[in-house]
């Protein structure tokens, strides 16, 4: 640490000639910095002074202590330049002397300066109140010693408030987090609590919580973790924890609570259910009626083999487990097993909401039971209901064909009338292409089609209803076509000069349409949206709806047409901001990456002197000149992107590069200004991952990454 000190103070020949600076004052923040770092611990599993481990020296003395195999040739010299000129071939890491460091001192000058008297006198003498240091720049407040947080005076409730006020940055999390490891009970549960922590980074909070705080429960603390905050443990954690832990931290009545049960991990219901189950027994789960009641919901994470002890179980009420199971989100699995423990009059008033998680025999077995009193057509308008609101079909497909079967008594297609369409309705969707050629023409009118058509249904199947739609010639000139099959309209008639469809009443639905074209269809719609490509109302529509109509753009085109692609984004407005951030994720890299380059060479995007991109600008933050609105509301306050949001309602515009992080380029990340790396890279993050699936940082911006990292470590 000495020597990184010494380079740092290197830095003091290129001081700024800011009037209100005194001389010296740059060795005294690097000194003030370096020895609170030295008495501060370290975030390893066994937290200990960083003095232990700096300088480097005593980190080689440590392996010799603590016996570490082949220490001898680690703490060489020999081994540590070839090391360094691995990772300076492999990964690119070149060596930090003082010309790098400089660079890196004076980014952290200029911030310092920037701010006011006070405020630089008060963090000088180590004399900072909450206010202070929130008036910080988040770079500083994720940097600083924790001694600077020891003397705040704040409660577990205040600490969270600092992470809340920039929700999406991980970084201060992290922080926060190890200034309070070594806390009271009380003060970190009071600090989980109230920390508005957006879904995507509970793991997170997990790892933090099991990995480096510990949940062993304090002998003289009167207030222990709630299961919110215990629901976001690690899994190995979860099974490491010992009888005596289990019984102080009264788990056994916690876990009574349903409504927080829903936030855990199908992982974690396994382990809970499993430490419980070993700690209390099979019997405080299932074994009577009032234990079912406080604790049925565990099941969920249950063995199969246990849930099949239920079935004639002649001390539980099925009605018990029927609640159980439409109380409790379960695998299919263990529906299924717990299926068969209920009566008949329990399938019967569960099986709508059910059936999507019962086996295809369960399900037949189900309808051949049934009563008079009881048809499958009375479930067809519940099952309609359930099975298609919903953005995505996710019935299994056999179950789907078996309840379908049930309300298809003719499988001679061509003599269908009106009424076999009518009673399969929605689910005509298991019918193929060449069966529905088969049903005659006559039955597809306009009020059939509303009945029939559904999202789940294919482009063949809906090419076939809209051929049957024309050859009953109901596609007239005063018509409105069925918004559904528009999906359906071949590329022809797209382009065509009188098309069934007015591009500006029914440009939404046919981009929402297009998710299912094929490639000539997909160019055909491109063409007829590139004469109003840029219109602000179109270019928001398709922003808002289908962004990969905008492929056929080159990087060229697109930097020239920037300023109309962030005025339709404010036309959609605030309500359209959540969706159209997501949204433009799907836009080509190489066009998100013009969108930085251009938004780079704008008036204020640059830290002058020099190229590092204006923080402030990059990430869309609040300030004193882009005040939000204070008559639009955010509604959702600890969403990553809740500062974003805020500062998208400024009547003063930005150019809105926090939306385009995902085409960061490695020249991009070479300019993010150094301190500020790790909140750069959690809005990175969260966007790469927003779509709701596995997702791969680029190959090439990894090791750019990388090298961004070690920088600001």
């Amino acid at each position: 640490m000495v020597s990184v000190v010494l380079l740092f103070i290197a830095a003091v020949s290129a001081v700024s000639d800011d009037e209100n600076v005194e001389p010296g004052q740059e060795v005294q923040i690097l000194l003030s910095l370096a020895s609170k770092f030295r008495t501060a611990e370290n975030d390893f599993t066994q937290g200990r002074l960083n003095s232990a481990y700096f300088p480097f020296v005593k980190s080689r003395k440590e392996n010799e202590k603590i016996k570490r195999l082949n220490s001898t040739t680690i703490n060489s010299e020999d081994y540590m330049m070839k090391i360094t000129e691995q990772l300076k071939t492999w990964r690119g890491f070149e060596e930090i002397d003082s010309a790098v460091a400089l660079t890196y001192a004076n980014l952290m000058f200029e911030t310092f300066y920037r701010l006011s008297p006070d405020l630089r006198t008060s963090f000088l003498q180590s004399s900072m109140s909450a206010d202070d240091l929130r008036k910080l720049p988040l770079s500083w407040q994720y940097l600083l010693p924790h001694q600077f947080y020891d003397d705040l005076g704040l409660e577990g409730a205040g600490f969270a408030e600092l992470v809340n006020s920039s929700p999406g940055n991980t970084a201060m999390l992290y922080k926060i987090a190890m200034v309070l490891r070594d806390e009271s009970v009380a003060m970190r549960d009071a600090f989980m609590n109230n920390l508005n922590l957006p879904d995507q980074y509970r793991e997170d909070m997990g790892y933090i919580l099991g990995y480096r705080w510990g949940i062993e429960s304090e002998a003289d603390s009167t207030f222990d973790y709630t299961m919110s905050t215990l629901l976001h443990l690690p899994s190995d954690v979860v099974m490491g924890i010992t009888n005596a832990t289990f019984d102080n931290l009264n788990i056994a009545d916690k876990l009574e609570d349903t409504s927080m049960w829903g936030l855990a991990s199908p992982q974690s219901k396994v382990a809970w259910f499993t430490k419980f189950e070993g700690r209390k027994g099979w019997r405080e789960v299932a074994g009577t009626p009032h234990h079912m009641v406080r604790h049925g919901h565990l099941l969920s994470g249950a063995p199969l083999d246990k849930l099949r002890e239920l079935k004639g179980n002649k001390e539980i009420e099925t009605s018990l487990l029927a609640q159980v199971l439409d109380n409790t989100e379960m695998n299919p699995l263990r529906v299924q097993e717990l299926w068969e423990a209920l009566a008949d009059v329990d399938r019967e008033k569960s099986f709508i909401s059910q059936a999507s998680n019962l086996d295809v025999s369960q399900i037949l077995s189900h309808y051949d039971t049934l009563n008079l009193v009881h048809t499958p057509h009375q479930h067809h308008v519940m099952l309609e209901n359930a099975w298609f609101a919903q953005d995505k079909f996710n019935v299994p497909w056999v179950n789907f064909l078996a309840i379908s079967f049930s309300y298809m008594n003719n499988e001679e297609f061509v003599s269908w009338t009106h009424k076999e369409l009518q009673d399969l309705g929605k689910f005509v969707a298991i019918l193929s292409p060449a069966e529905i050629d088969l049903i005659p023409a006559d039955d597809f009118n306009t009020t059939m089609l509303s009945t029939i058509l559904s999202s789940t249904l294919s482009l063949p199947q809906l090419n076939s209803i809209y051929l049957k739609y024309l050859d009953n010639n109901y596609l007239v000139a005063d018509a409105t076509l069925n918004p559904l099959l528009l999906s359906a309209l071949p590329s022809a008639t797209i382009l065509s000069a009188n098309p069934p469809f007015i591009w500006s009443q029914d440009k939404t639905n046919l981009l929402v349409a297009s998710a299912k074209y094929s490639p000539g269809q997909m160019h055909s719609l491109h063409e007829i949206s590139k004469p109003g490509h840029w219109a602000p109302s179109n270019l928001s529509a398709i922003l808002s709806t289908h962004p990969q109509c905008m492929s056929d753009v080159n990087p060229r085109e697109f930097r020239a047409k920037l300023e109309y692609v962030v005025s339709a984004i404010y036309t959609a407005g605030p309500d359209k901001f959540h969706v159209i951030a997501t949204k433009v994720q799907k836009l080509p890299r190489h066009l998100l990456m013009a969108w930085l380059e251009e938004a780079h060479t704008r008036p204020g995007s640059k830290r002058l002197p020099g190229e590092w991109w204006n923080s402030d600008v990059f990430l869309d933050r609040v300030t004193s000149t882009s005040i939000p609105d204070s008559g639009t509301i955010n509604p959702f306050p600890s969403h990553p992107m809740a500062v974003q949001f805020d500062r998208f309602t400024s009547a003063n515009r930005s150019m809105l590069a926090s939306l385009a992080l995902a085409g960061m380029s490695c020249h991009c990340i070479n300019l993010v200004e150094t301190p500020d790396t790790m909140e750069v890279l959690a809005l990175y993050r969260y966007h790469t991952e927003s779509q709701g699936k596995v997702a791969a940082m680029p190959s090439s911006a990894r090791r750019c990454w990388a090298k961004k990292v070690r920088q600001f470590l």
